[in-house]
């Protein structure tokens, strides 16, 4: 993704998607669960974000925010896995196999 189309998606996603969330001690939580909303799980996002809305009756920026925040920890996850598997791949044989734990 370009430079220029990431700092323009990130002011949007700061400033245009701040409906009705409110706000605690400074910390802007919508645009924070939506800056897990980039490419292709935005697009795939928005209409189930305003299905979920027209439903419930909170505002679409809130959803999108819960989705954004959903895919935040899918990332974070998956990034801890990857850390342990190259920290297991760096022991010594002799403790691979002694301190591996679950599948």
């Amino acid at each position: 993704m370009p430079v220029t189309s990431t700092r323009r998606m990130h002011q949007e996603t700061s400033q245009g998607h701040q409906g009705g969330a409110p706000q605690t001690s400074g910390w802007n939580w919508v645009a924070m669960g939506q800056m897990g909303l980039t490419g292709w799980t935005r697009v795939a996002a928005k209409p189930l974000a305003r299905a979920i809305a027209r439903r419930t009756g909170r505002p679409e920026a809130q959803i999108l925010s819960l989705i954004g925040a959903g895919f935040l920890a899918i990332s974070l996850i998956d990034f801890l896995r990857q850390v342990d598997a190259v920290i297991v791949a760096g022991r010594p044989a002799s403790t691979k196999t002694a301190t591996r734990r679950g599948p």
